[in-house]
């Protein structure tokens, strides 16, 4: 193609496509989606190159703080920033939530009511993280690349967040653990049920066990207590020792 034609092409493209003709505008249109394609194909192929170099990057690490850093490096300040403003607040309230945990606090009352609300809210925005991942060995080598796949593949599904992700790759905790939320959640989420007992265990004075009905029970404890003497000849004569493992409802030898 000669000057003149490549003239005559820039001149084309520059042009509005108003003021062409009809068969003008087709070749203009021909020419720009040529253009795109190949584009859309330069950077597929940059990409591709990017994470294949990035991969052969990360496979000479030998800790993954190597892999965070190398991550870290691509964010913009205003993104690195955000993120350790997420991880500082994330891990002061995991402090607080173990503390709690562990009889630790001193606080008040009211102070676990509004942490447990805290709580609660930000595994509404934020979801959970699963540090056990970082158990895996060598997570950040191309031979766990399909399991951080599926990991990133479930939170998006879940649509909370990223943050079990956002550890692996970048080692910000932008969520609170699994672990620590659920420890967290049994001790002062979970609102008990009392289960009513129907069956007890009563033991005998030579120290045979058996199960019975409460209510039976009950009738033996009163018998122990005097209000039915005539059963009580055979326990009387029982040592201290034989009735000591269940004083109050045990049964006169046969």
């Amino acid at each position: 193609m000669d000057e003149q034609q490549l003239a005559a092409i820039a001149l084309e493209d520059a042009t509005p496509d108003d003021q062409l003709s009809q068969e003008a505008r087709r070749r203009k249109e021909a020419r720009l989606k040529k253009r795109a394609a190949r584009t859309k194909e330069r950077q597929q192929k940059f990409a591709k190159a990017k994470v294949k170099a990035e991969a052969a990057a990360a496979e000479s690490y030998d800790e993954i703080q190597q892999f965070w850093n190398a991550n870290r490096a691509k964010l913009t300040e205003a993104e690195r920033a955000e993120f350790e403003e997420q991880h500082d607040y994330v891990l002061g309230l995991m402090e607080a939530m173990d503390d709690y945990v562990h009889g630790t606090d001193g606080t008040t009352p009211q102070d676990l009511q509004d942490t447990i609300t805290e709580v609660q809210e930000a595994v509404r925005q934020f979801g959970l993280c699963s540090f056990t991942v970082l158990n895996v060995p060598r997570i950040w080598t191309e031979d766990e690349a399909d399991l951080r796949k599926r990991i990133e593949a479930r939170e998006q599904l879940v649509g909370r967040g990223n943050a079990t992700s956002t550890l692996i790759n970048l080692g910000y905790y932008v969520a609170i653990i699994e672990r620590l939320y659920e420890d967290f959640r049994q001790k002062f989420v979970v609102e008990r049920v009392v289960i009513p007992q129907y069956w007890e265990t009563i033991t005998c004075a030579c120290g045979a066990e058996d199960y019975v009905q409460a209510g039976t029970v009950e009738d033996y404890r009163r018998a122990r207590r005097g209000t039915q003497g005539s059963v009580r000849k055979n326990w009387s004569e029982s040592t201290e020792e034989e009735v000591k493992h269940f004083p109050e409802a045990s049964l006169p030898c046969a």
